[in-house]
């Protein structure tokens, strides 16, 4: 565990996981400090895909609204598993694969965990706080669509596809009707 936490950025949240850490192994706080010093880890964040820079140091590239949106999720149903039952086959099915994809990665899985136990929302708050992260998240999916959709609808039009430009609007139509109800 100590790898993950020598990794959490915020400073505060990290002196709270070391004094977890300290209770949990009934050991001093000072003894699991002077080991998170002999950790060494890499300089920049390893949840977050990496770019090379021009000058060649390594800066971490930022997230994705519908990332952080993912990771919140599987953090919430981490926290209060039996709230995945009250979502739709599909919802189940989106937060199942982001589960799967999560523990791929065991580092970013232990991370996720770590947020998971922070969480302080209450249990009644967990439910509304999962719908919202997945109507957020179709509603970005959708809106991704929405943009093939909209590429596809200018091609054809070069290619002067009057047919295949029809088929398209009456799909960015119906998509654009489902992100208003969402």
């Amino acid at each position: 565990m100590l790898p993950v936490v020598k990794r959490i950025p915020n400073s505060i949240e990290r002196s709270y996981w070391v004094q977890q850490l300290a209770q949990r192994l009934r050991v001093g706080e000072e003894d699991v400090s002077e080991e998170l010093k002999k950790i060494k880890t890499p300089e920049y964040n390893l949840y977050q895909p990496v770019q090379q820079s021009v000058a060649g140091t390594f800066e971490p590239k930022p997230k994705l609204r519908k990332e952080l949106l993912q990771e919140r999720l599987v953090t919430l149903t981490l926290k209060f598993p039996q709230h995945v039952n009250s979502v739709d086959d599909s919802s189940k099915a989106m937060i199942t694969d982001l589960k799967s994809r999560a523990a791929d990665n065991e580092e970013f899985f232990n991370y996720l965990s770590l947020k998971a136990e922070v969480e302080e929302l209450e249990e009644k708050q967990i439910l509304p706080e999962i719908q919202l992260c997945l109507r957020e998240i179709q509603s970005i999916e959708i809106k991704e669509k929405l943009d093939e959709i909209s590429k596809d609808i200018k091609k054809a039009e070069k290619d002067q596809d009057f047919q295949r430009v029809e088929e398209l609007t009456k799909s960015f139509n119906k998509l654009t009707k489902e992100i208003q109800l969402a």
